[in-house]
C-alpha cells in the first residue's frame, strides 16, 4: 500500500512553519527602520536658517533653537607623526583648488 498523500491542512502548517517567522523578521525590521527614521536618528535635515545657531567659546560649540548642539575641535598646529600603512591615495581633481595644495 502506498502513504496517504498529505493533506490540505498539513501542507498548510508546514508551509505556515515556514513563512511566520520570516515574515515576522520582516515586520520587526520594517518597524525597527521606521522608528530609527522618524525620532529623527536617521535623518539629518538641513539648517533652514543659518542665524539661528548660537556659536560660542570660538567656534568651539553650536547650538541650535531645536536642542541640538554641537562640540568641535579642531587640529592643533604642531606637526604629526604616522606609523603605519597607507593602502590608498587618490589624486584631487578638483578644478577649485589651486596646485601648490594638490
Amino acid at each position: 500500500m502506498s502513504e496517504p498523500e498529505e493533506t490540505y491542512e498539513a501542507r498548510s502548517h508546514s508551509l505556515a512553519l515556514i513563512w511566520v517567522p520570516i515574515l515576522s523578521l520582516i515586520a520587526v525590521i520594517v518597524i525597527a527602520l521606521t522608528l530609527f527614521y522618524s525620532l529623527g536618528q536617521g535623518n539629518s535635515a538641513p539648517l533652514q536658517d543659518f542665524d539661528s545657531m548660537v556659536v560660542t567659546d570660538g567656534f568651539h560649540k553650536i547650538s541650535l533653537e531645536s536642542g541640538q548642539h554641537f562640540d568641535l575641535s579642531y587640529e592643533q598646529n604642531h606637526d604629526r607623526t604616522f606609523a603605519g600603512t597607507v593602502r590608498h591615495i587618490s589624486m584631487d581633481h578638483e578644478k577649485t583648488l589651486p596646485d601648490h595644495i594638490v
